[in-house]
């Protein structure tokens, strides 16, 4: 279980501050931002890369970086 948390215009957006989620088979963040863009076309298009940060633990990182459970995720 990861949490994946949303902060400025994602968080309105989305009408939501945050939620726990299944990792799953997902082994970047990457393909946690990719599931999250699967939903439905409001979440693609506020999901665009370059267009928001993406942090793990509070340090900045790419969409490359490597997750495990009991990571959070904080999409800015």
């Amino acid at each position: 279980m990861i949490r994946v948390l949303y902060f400025a215009r994602l968080a309105e957006a989305f009408k939501k501050s945050g939620e726990p989620m299944m990792k799953g088979s997902a082994s970047t963040v990457g393909q946690i931002v990719e599931r999250l863009k699967r939903r439905d076309e409001l979440w693609d298009k506020m999901l665009v890369e370059g267009e928001f940060q993406i942090m793990v633990n509070k340090q900045i990182v790419n969409h490359d970086h490597p997750i495990k459970d009991g990571d959070e995720i904080a999409l800015v």
